[in-house]
């Protein structure tokens, strides 16, 4: 038997686990990337806030590389070659790619937006309000995913609130806040997740 066939079957196996509830498709490290949100979020909104010229404000938001970094060690430590986890590679090859995939289309939406001449506070509010409801019914695909929820409901909250009433610079704070908000829920369901199944590993 080859290697390729050996690792088809490892992951036909993660799959089977998953659909049973015997493996989460997130380790430990994965609360570390959602806890690291926290101070790339308020480094962010420090950094907007201590900037006067417009322009020069997009790069704060810089400090929000470092979660999409993490993100991308995962999906490195994780790689085929490993032997480690199938079914971790493949929810951390999705967070990673789904992100790029989203900053593209973000990025594009914002160019877009600027040439038309839309109010950014509408721009954020409409990316936030459809990501977040994206991130809410990707939650209920599967129960390893429910730590989508911590993310997808303060999102999409944020999302109607700018677009009903807020400023420029108040929906940065608000989505500082947000994303501090977001990575605590998210990280506490998975602990609270991954506590669980160890409990029920060690009964079973």
């Amino acid at each position: 038997m080859s290697k390729n066939e050996l690792e088809h079957i490892k992951e036909d196996i993660s799959v089977m686990k998953e659909v049973m509830g015997l493996e989460l498709p997130f380790g430990w490290d994965s609360v570390f990337v959602s806890l690291v949100l926290l101070p790339a979020a308020g480094v962010w909104c420090l950094f907007y806030l201590l900037i006067s010229d417009q322009p020069s404000r997009l790069w704060a938001a810089i400090p929000l590389a470092v979660p999409f970094a993490a993100m991308g060690y995962l999906r490195f430590k994780y790689r085929r070659s490993t032997g480690r986890s199938a079914i971790k590679r493949r929810e951390y090859g999705f967070n990673f790619y789904g992100s790029i995939v989203l900053g593209i289309v973000a990025a594009g939406y914002f160019i877009w937006a600027r040439r038309v001449g839309l109010d950014i506070a509408y721009v954020m509010g409409g990316l936030m309000l459809i990501g977040g409801i994206m991130t809410v019914l990707m939650a209920f695909q599967t129960r390893g995913r429910l730590y989508y929820l911590g993310s997808g409901i303060p999102v999409m909250l944020l999302g109607v609130l700018a677009l009903i009433w807020t400023t420029r610079d108040a929906i940065v704070v608000i989505a500082c806040m947000t994303l501090i908000v977001a990575g605590l829920a998210s990280g506490a369901i998975q602990v609270y997740q991954l506590k669980r199944s160890e409990m029920r590993n060690d009964t079973d």
